[in-house]
């Protein structure tokens, strides 16, 4: 699986990224409406928080890319499918794709587990 994360220019949206954690998650990271003249500013400012996340975290194979893309002109449209095909192809049969799956499925079976466990409580409660 790819996570892209979509971004809007001058809505702030690289800073409530980072509130939220969404640097970490994503895959690739896309910037929409790049054709707007405010879009270089959010390319940019998510470039160098990717940049300052790399020097003090762990190091990454994957270097997460920072993609421009416009629906209006189409421009950078082809630059990310190509993206997520690079992504798709380091994480078939790599070690990172196999761990990354790996901690997928331990995430659903713990959350089918919290939902059945938080079900027969509920039961109980009505009995």
């Amino acid at each position: 699986d790819t996570t892209v994360v979509v971004s809007a220019p001058g809505l702030g949206d690289e800073i409530q990224a980072i509130k939220a954690g969404v640097l970490e998650i994503a895959d690739i990271h896309v910037v929409s409406k790049c054709d707007r003249d405010d879009a270089n500013r959010t390319l940019t400012d998510l470039k160098q928080m990717l940049t300052l996340g790399t020097i003090v975290g762990p190091k990454r194979s994957w270097a997460i890319p920072v993609v421009g893309v416009s629906s209006y002109t189409g421009e950078g449209i082809d630059g990310l499918l190509d993206r997520i095909r690079a992504h798709r192809a380091a994480m078939s049969g790599s070690e990172m794709g196999r761990e990354r799956r790996r901690r997928v499925a331990e995430f659903r079976l713990h959350k089918t587990a919290e939902t059945l466990l938080l079900e027969r409580f509920a039961a109980g409660s009505e009995a």
